[in-house]
C-alpha cells in the first residue's frame, strides 16, 4: 500500500536514534522534559512533562504527566500518559492509558491500554484492544477492532476484523479493497455504515494474488532496522562529543536531534493518514 512505502522511504531518512554497540544510556533532563537515547532506554518514575525516547527498544513506564515521544525498532509504552502517545516503530505496543491522543505507525501497532482521545494508526497491521473515547482514524493492511470506540471510526485499506468486544457509537467508514466486507449490527446499525471500494489501492489486489504482501512486509522490517542501526551510530557519535565550554547552555546534538525527528514524524504521520 501506498503509506507502507511512504513510512519506509521517511523513517529510513530521518529516524536517528539509537542503537549503539553499547547500552550506555544518554539521558539530559531540562524544563521537567527526559530526553533519553540508548539501545535498550528505559524511562520510568513520575515525569513532570514529556518523553523523548529513542533506541532500538525504549520503553516507557511509570506517569507522565505531559505527552510521550518515542521511536525505535520496538516500541513499549507501559506508562500512564496524561497527555499524548506518539510512537513509531516496527513494533508498537501502547499498554498504558493515555488521557487524550495516540498517533503510531508500525509495521505492528497494538493499543492495549484506553485512550481518552482518538486515534490515528498506520501500519501493516493495526489492533485496538481498549475503548477509544474519541475517534478513529486508520490507514493498514489489516486492522482488527476487538473495543468500544465511542466517535467515529474511518479505516482505509485492506482487511477489517471485529472482535467480540468491537462497538462504534459514531459512524464507521471502510474504503476497502475487499468486495465482501461485512459490519455486523452489533458494531454498528447499517444506517451508520458506509463502505466504498478502495480504488487507489487496486494494485494491492494484484500483489496479493501473485502472493507479494509478504514480501512487501517483509522488506519494510528490514528496511526500518536498518535505518535505525544506521542512523543510530550517528546520533550516538553526536551524544558522545562533548559540549564546547563557550556553549555551557546549548542542548547536545543528538539530543535536538532526537526532537527534530519526532517533529517530523508527527508532522508525516498525520499528512499521509489525512492524504
Amino acid at each position: 500500500m501506498r503509506f507502507i512505502s511512504l513510512v519506509l522511504a521517511i523513517l529510513a531518512f530521518l529516524v536517528a536514534p539509537l542503537t549503539a554497540q553499547e547500552n550506555k544510556e544518554e539521558r539530559f533532563d531540562y524544563g521537567g522534559d527526559v530526553y533519553v537515547g540508548a539501545e535498550r532506554p528505559e524511562v520510568s518514575g513520575n515525569i513532570a512533562n514529556d518523553v523523548f525516547a529513542t533506541g532500538y527498544k525504549p520503553i516507557t513506564s511509570g506517569t507522565v504527566n505531559g505527552d510521550v515521544h518515542t521511536a525505535g525498532f520496538e516500541v513499549i509504552v507501559d506508562a500512564t500518559v496524561a497527555g499524548n502517545t506518539y510512537a513509531f516503530g516496527n513494533m508498537v505496543r501502547i499498554n498504558g492509558v493515555t488521557g487524550k491522543d495516540v498517533t503510531s505507525s508500525g509495521s505492528s501497532v497494538r493499543i492495549d491500554g484506553e485512550v481518552g482521545g482518538n486515534v490515528r494508526a498506520a501500519g501493516a497491521d493495526v489492533t485496538i484492544n481498549a475503548p477509544v473515547l474519541g475517534s478513529v482514524l486508520i490507514g493498514a493492511a489489516s486492522f482488527d477492532l476487538n473495543a468500544n470506540v465511542q466517535g467515529d471510526v474511518n479505516f482505509s485499506g485492506d482487511a477489517i476484523n471485529f472482535g467480540e468486544g468491537a462497538k462504534v457509537d459514531g459512524k464507521l467508514i471502510i474504503r476497502s479493497t475487499r468486495d465482501n466486507i461485512e459490519v455486523p449490527t452489533s458494531v454498528a446499525s447499517a444506517d451508520r455504515v458506509t463502505i466504498e471500494k478502495n480504488l487507489t489501492t487496486r494494485h494491492g489486489d494484484e500483489r496479493r494474488r501473485r502472493g507479494e504482501t509478504n514480501h512487501a512486509r517483509a522488506r519494510y522490517c528490514v528496511g526500518f532496522r536498518h535505518a535505525i542501526a544506521v542512523d543510530f551510530a550517528d546520533c550516538r557519535h553526536n551524544l558522545a562529543s562533548p559540549v564546547p565550554q563557550t556553549q555551557p547552555n546549548r542542548l547536545r546534538s543528538g539530543y535536538l536531534q532526537t526532537l527534530q525527528v519526532f517533529v517530523f514524524l508527527a508532522c508525516w504521520a498525520s499528512q499521509c493518514l489525512l492524504g
